[in-house]
């Protein structure tokens, strides 16, 4: 930058690549000065081997056993826009989410980083946290994992009530979308028919107490009805009688 607001592309750091036909490419990248020299550091998120226009057969098998194993890289700004390699740390897949915090309060940025998973249908816990304890010098502690659900993409940190907190990312493919919308729907479903039966069982239950109740009322009102007296059908006496 000139300070006017103007930038020039410039290459500061290149992640060496495998001298096979395979792509690393860069997902994520965080900043902070990891040796405390007041230049700021870099932690970058490399993913997964990426094959482009070759079949099967025409990989090395040692290639296609790599295709998911990403890394984390962490450089030191040399000064003049430069920077150097100083810690590579490996995960199962694509890591797809940087961060860099002091997360323990000691004045030492600790690494926080993700491996987004699989993605496949059957293995819903194949993503990961990794958080490494800043040893100074760009040394890191052994990695602490969490388990992040299928897709872990991205990790942020912040202060949310004094204490340095961690928020992931999670990530569902379609399918699983799908599922949960499924599920949803039967369990309404199955609720709305539970509701419906219990209402048509009280109405069947009423109307049989109304219909019992009306019975019992018939005989009883049968008993309390008054004595008729037998109409005297004799005509009325005349004179003629007398």
């Amino acid at each position: 930058g000139d300070g006017k607001g103007n930038f020039e592309r410039t290459e500061i750091f290149q992640i060496p690549f495998d001298d096979r036909t395979i792509i690393d490419p860069v997902y994520n990248i965080a900043v902070g000065d990891v040796d405390g020299d007041g230049l700021v550091d870099v932690a970058i998120g490399v993913g997964g081997t990426v094959l482009h226009g070759h079949k099967l057969e025409d990989v090395p098998t040692e290639v296609l056993e790599k295709c998911w194993a990403g890394r984390v890289v962490v450089a030191r700004n040399t000064g003049g826009g430069k920077f150097k390699r100083m810690a590579q740390f490996s995960t199962g897949s694509s890591t797809k989410g940087v961060a860099l915090a002091d997360l323990d309060n000691d004045g030492k940025l600790d690494l926080l980083y993700t491996a987004r998973g699989s993605g496949y249908k059957g293995d819903l816990k194949s993503g990961k946290l990794y958080i490494r304890k800043g040893l100074g010098d760009f040394k890191f502690g052994p990695a602490m994992e969490s388990d992040a659900g299928q897709s872990a993409y991205y990790v942020e940190t912040g202060d949310l009530d004094g204490d340095v907190e961690v928020a992931r990312h999670r990530s569902r493919p379609p399918w699983a979308l799908e599922a949960e919308f499924i599920a949803v729907c039967a369990i309404v479903a199955t609720g709305l028919i539970i509701v419906i039966v219990r209402i048509v069982l009280e109405l069947v239950i009423t109307l049989f107490r109304i219909e019992e109740n009306t019975r019992k009322e018939e005989p009883a009102a049968a008993q309390d009805a008054p004595a008729v007296e037998p109409e005297d059908n004799e005509p009325p006496a005349t004179i003629a009688d007398l």
